[in-house]
């Protein structure tokens, strides 16, 4: 039962087969039976009673899905052949009866019997004795060992004590074991010679009955399955058994040897191409006819077999529609063979069906191959088709097709992939035309491109221009406008320059007019010099007045200016406004901040300085014009004084910048204007 649930989750799904045996053949009847009595529910869970057994009167029996799983069969482990190729092996609580002579009989035999690196399973009161050299332990404790490899004399059924003329008789006893003879060295080479190289072989009478096995004969007998038969012909593998009952027949009757090739034999999961030959000999000691069959594998052939098998199970109504198919229609093994190919696919390639069929992709298309079987190798270990592979193919007449290639998975029953069904459409025209069409779009595209460069460009030069043309109008306006006040302003003070004498005071008024026309002429030289006929850059433009006005005095070296207004940035209007107040609040501390005898440094700590700074403190632009010197007269008041500088700066303050001004006299002179409703003309 436990065998049974650990198949089933087994991936892939394995099948396991069971044998059991005792010499006792009333007890082998009872086992056949399946019958257990009521109280095994006390130690078997329930899902299982419900699973594998089934409730009657008198107990349970067990369900068929677990009774076939098991071969009973009469055997006496000491006389008998043994099962071979098996992978676990239990004998528990027999060894422990018999003699030590007996045991290390029996464990050889056990060795003989189990697969490479199989298990043995022995009682916690048994062991394998001497035999260190067979076995590996697993688990001390519960007596698992497995096997290993020898380099002994080679296991065969003579070389182990076992009856070269076992016959079962009605009860299960055989005729007696002929010992073998004493070893030597030649008996050793030649024995280890005879299993590297001999092939599988078995000897057998005219009937067919095993006397001795030479060799490993798993993958053409196999035990049969019901009462126990060492008739060669019964252990025959599906596949082999009418063709060697022919060979052996034919052996016989006519006294010489026969042999069958390529016979497709089913192994162990799989599908082998197999010869064998039956060659009668002779007995010298008894002079009896006995027969010697050898075995030999040809080719796997497990997955063509199953891909044949899936091709095979199609109906003829497909078969035949899949042969009137005009597109290619391939079906290959898992080895890249070709199995089978339609009609249309042998004459796109160019070559008779018989001539694909059974050859592989590397056969017929040596130079690409190797790429069609990436793709054919990830579905195969996917098991997911694969559909829309654009690629070339070659025929047999070197011309170069262009296909569309689908390829779906083959699987047995099991769900195991055992091939591929490939499905191809020429689509060369298509491809051809396709490519064409590519071409001529990508030239569109390029032309494309090209004009859309040049119509951006254009664009922009347009812009450029238009730009260009409107800073124009602006600066042609501004300057008509500029002129027009600068003249008024200029004959109103030229008036009043009239009425002056060639005095003290005149000259000073001559200065100061001077110093105002250079202040305006000073604009249109930075937006000139800077390129921009809209916007004054202050920081530029400060800095040149400021030196110039320092300039036109004498001693000014020894007075240090100040000049900040880095980013700020007014429209043509606004800058010369703010240019006529700041040359007109600068003239003033040149002339008036530091008289001689007052000494900046006793006064106020530092060296005279006059300071400009133009400013934007949240979101408002702040002008400030400060000098440390001497500080305004008490009795005067800057916002209300009749002197005319400061009438025209609080003029142009408030009317042209509609700024707040503030007036500090504690350390020096302060003006600070607050411009309200300055836009941002960076």
């Amino acid at each position: 039962m436990i065998f049974r649930e650990c198949a089933e989750v087994a991936r892939p799904p394995i099948k396991i087969q069971i044998y059991s045996t005792d010499i006792d053949e009333d007890a082998i009847a009872v086992s056949r039976g399946g019958i257990f009595p009521a109280n095994i529910a006390i130690d078997v869970s329930q899902e299982r009673l419900r699973r594998f057994f089934i409730k009657e009167e008198t107990g349970y029996r067990i369900k068929k899905e677990i009774r076939e799983m098991v071969v009973f069969a009469v055997q006496d482990v000491i006389k008998d052949p043994p099962f071979t190729r098996l992978d676990l092996l239990s004998c528990r609580n027999l060894m422990i009866y018999f003699e030590p002579e007996l045991q290390n009989h029996l464990i050889p035999i056990f060795h003989y019997a189990l697969n490479p690196d199989g298990i043995l399973f022995l009682s916690p009161s048994e062991s394998i004795g001497r035999f260190t050299n067979l076995f590996t332990p697993i688990d001390r404790k519960w007596k698992f060992f497995s096997t290993r490899q020898s380099l002994s004399l080679p296991q065969t059924a003579g070389t182990l004590g076992l009856p070269l003329t076992a016959t079962l008789t009605g009860h299960g006893t055989t005729e007696p074991a002929i010992k073998p003879p004493e070893t030597n060295f030649v008996e050793l080479t030649r024995g280890i010679l005879l299993q590297s190289y001999a092939p599988p072989s078995v000897i057998t009478n005219e009937e067919g009955n095993t006397l001795y096995v030479h060799g490993d004969t798993g993958n053409y007998l196999r035990p049969a399955p019901g009462q126990v038969s060492l008739n060669i012909v019964d252990m025959a593998r599906e596949g082999l058994q009418l063709e060697l009952r022919k060979a052996i027949h034919n052996a016989v009757q006519q006294k010489t040897h026969k042999s069958i090739r390529g016979v497709p034999v089913k192994t162990n999961g799989g599908m082998h191409l197999v010869d064998v030959t039956v060659r009668p000999i002779a007995d010298p000691r008894t002079a009896k006819d006995l027969l010697i069959v050898l075995f030999s594998i040809i080719r796997d052939i497990t997955r063509r077999k199953q891909t044949e098998e899936v091709i095979n199970r199609l109906s003829d109504e497909r078969k035949t529609l899949i042969d009137n198919v005009p597109a290619m229609i391939w079906y290959k093994d898992t080895r890249n063979n070709i199995i089978r190919v339609n009609p249309a696919g042998a004459h796109t390639i160019g070559l008779p069906v018989e001539a694909i069929e059974g050859k592989s992709a590397s056969d017929l298309f040596p130079d690409d191959a190797d790429n069609y079987y990436q793709d054919d190798l990830e579905v195969i270990r996917s098991g997911v088709p694969k559909f829309g592979i654009i690629e070339q193919m070659r025929t047999a007449s070197g011309r170069t097709l262009w296909v569309r290639t689908e390829k779906i998975p083959l699987t047995d029953e099991r769900g195991t992939v055992t091939g591929i069904l490939v499905f191809s459409v020429d689509i060369t025209d298509i491809k051809l035309a396709d490519d064409e069409l590519i071409n001529r779009s990508e030239q569109i595209r390029a032309t494309n491109i090209e004009l859309t460069a040049s119509g951006q460009e254009l664009r922009k030069k347009e812009r450029e221009l238009l730009d260009a043309l409107a800073e124009k109008e602006v600066l042609l306006s501004e300057i008509h406008h500029r002129v027009k006040n600068n003249l008024t302003a200029f004959i109103s003070l030229l008036s009043l320059d009239a009425s002056c004498e060639d005095t003290e005071g005149g000259r000073a008024l001559r200065k100061d007019l001077q110093n105002r026309a250079r202040s305006m002429a000073l604009i249109h030289e930075t937006l000139y010099r800077t390129g921009k006929f809209s916007n004054v850059d202050m920081e530029i433009y400060l800095t040149t007045l400021i030196g110039q006005i320092a300039s036109s005095y004498e001693g000014s070296t020894a007075i240090r200016t100040n000049v900040n207004a880095q980013g700020v940035v007014l429209d043509l209007a606004r800058a010369t406004t703010a240019g006529l107040i700041i040359n007109e609040l600068v003239t003033n501390s040149f002339t008036y901040a530091f008289p001689p005898g007052f000494d900046c440094l006793a006064a106020r700590g530092e060296t005279c300085t006059i300071r400009v700074s133009f400013a934007r403190v949240d979101g408002t632009y702040v002008l400030t014009v400060a000098d440390n010197g001497l500080g305004l007269p008490a009795e005067i008041d800057p916002l209300a004084t009749k002197s005319l500088g400061l009438k025209l700066v609080n003029f142009l303050a408030s009317h042209q910048l509609r700024a707040e001004i503030e007036v500090w006299s504690e350390k020096g002179t302060e003006f600070i204007f607050r411009l309200n409703n300055i836009n941002d003309n960076k």
